[in-house]
């Protein structure tokens, strides 16, 4: 069975300034945001969902592990308007 992919060894393979600005779309609860802030430590993180309950958790989360540079926003990516 195949295995999913883990965001943290992705991200190594970037060659990611740590100063950048960056947008995870349908971040749910932050399986990448979180990693991507932890290499972006001068920079900062969009996250952005259409659902409320996951941008929780992930506030929850980066509270936790003292995470500042990311902003969580609610938002409908797909809406026209």
């Amino acid at each position: 069975m195949e295995s999913f992919l883990n965001p943290s060894q992705v991200l190594k393979h970037l060659k990611l300034r740590k100063s950048i600005i960056a947008a995870d779309f349908g971040c749910g609860s932050g399986g990448w945001a979180i990693p991507l802030a932890k290499i972006l430590e001068e920079g900062k993180v969009y996250a952005i969902d259409i659902l409320e309950e996951p941008l929780l958790a992930l506030k929850g989360r980066t509270a936790l592990e003292k995470i500042s540079n990311i902003q969580t926003i609610r938002s409908n990516v797909e809406s026209k308007q």
